[in-house]
């Protein structure tokens, strides 16, 4: 379990971080919520399917088995959170819209295919990552890209989440959530919309995102737009 995560982030965002940073696939995630000095953080409970087999979830498993250590995951640049086994319920929890599920085929999707040979490299041009942000334009809150239809259909989902929430009296922080990401899809595809209109925009260099989480061993930099040259 990890003890304060911010509001911001979601079960989405932790398994990602455990499935990328090769340690874990999740099964499940329940947030939690309660108040701490005023802002609302989470409580994650976190249900493992299979360990990775590498040395990141070797070390990870013995730094947690240590009660004389702290581990910590990274998450974002000097960003971490401090992991401690649950101590506080025994089994798999499942508490409505407070828990995600996550079946094996969501981590197949976020797998890139292996070179028939261990020791082939796989080899990516910047054409070949131009052409991605080409064809992924929208960013979304959690360094995940999507095409305009991608992210209108996620857009449509969100709006219907949201309604449900309604009905379902949710707390006000999860209703908040889905109101701050639809804002932000509605932004996305507007920016994306005018740019589509402008012959005006001029491209600049820009960190990897999604691509580096699909090849983490490639150096290519991806490109996006500047809206200050729009």
């Amino acid at each position: 379990m990890i003890n304060c995560v911010e509001s911001q982030y979601t079960q989405e965002y932790i398994a990602n971080v455990f499935w990328r940073q090769c340690i874990a696939k999740v099964s499940s995630i329940t947030l939690i919520p309660y108040l701490k000095n005023g802002c609302v953080q989470n409580i994650a409970y976190i249900t493992i399917d299979e360990w990775c087999a590498s040395e990141n979830a070797y070390n990870f498993i013995k730094r947690l088995n240590d009660p004389k250590k702290e581990t910590r995951i990274v998450h974002h640049d000097d960003e971490w959170w401090t992991v401690e086994i649950n101590t506080h319920n025994n089994g798999d929890m499942d508490v409505g819209v407070y828990t995600t599920v996550f079946t094996p085929d969501y981590f197949e999707r976020k797998e890139f295919e292996t070179a028939e040979s261990d020791e082939e490299e796989t080899v990516v041009d910047d054409e070949e990552c131009d052409e991605f942000r080409r064809q992924h334009p929208i960013q979304g809150l959690y360094d995940d890209q999507y095409t305009p239809e991608e992210a209108e259909a996620h857009l449509q989902k969100l709006k219907q989440d949201l309604s449900r929430a309604y009905r379902c009296q949710v707390p006000d922080e999860a209703l908040e959530e889905l109101e701050y990401e639809i804002s932000h899809f509605e932004s996305e595809l507007s920016i994306h919309r005018s740019v589509e209109n402008s012959k005006n925009v001029t491209l600049r260099e820009h960190q990897k995102f999604r691509w580096a989480a699909i090849h983490p061993e490639d150096s290519c930099r991806l490109r996006e737009v500047s809206w200050n040259d729009i």
